[in-house]
Formats: C-alpha cells, structure tokens, sequence
C-alpha cells in the first residue's frame, strides 16, 4: 500500500482510540531514532505492516467497512492527523 499525503480532518473516516494512534507514532519516533537517517514517515514499512496487522486481527468490521479502508484510515491518522 503506498501512502499519499491527501488527508485532512474532513476526511477522517473513522474514530480510533487515542492511545492506539500515539502507540504507532511511537513506533514512527523510534524507527527514526534507532536508524539514524532521515525516513520519511510513508516509507516505513514496519510500522505499515504492523497498522495492517493490527486491524486485521483486532477490528470489528460493521456494514460497508472493508479491510482496506480501515487500514488507509488509520494509517493517515498515525501519519498526517495533527493533535
């Protein structure tokens, strides 16, 4: 899944815990830290696997919701939502 910087607050689809979205932008801070080069945030795969994992094994879906709108959601928020 290849990420585009196309969010913005009108476009959350979804509500997700607070402490799920800062768990994996920890993951993002310590990717960076423990590299020590400059990734951009939509290049990491780990953490993007983890967010696909995550909501495959640990979501509800309700009517209409699909494995990949749930993932793209959440991702933009980890990445592009501003607290």
């Amino acid at each position: 899944m290849k990420l585009q910087k196309l969010f913005s607050e009108a476009e959350v689809k979804f509500h997700w815990d607070e402490e799920t979205i800062l768990h994996f932008r920890n993951m993002l801070s310590f990717s960076i830290v423990d590299t020590k080069l400059n990734i951009k945030y939509y290049e990491n795969k780990r953490v993007n696997n983890l967010i696909s994992e995550f909501v495959n094994n640990d979501c509800e879906f309700e009517d209409g919701e699909t494995l990949e709108v749930l993932i793209e959601d959440l991702t933009n928020q980890v990445y592009f939502l501003k607290n």
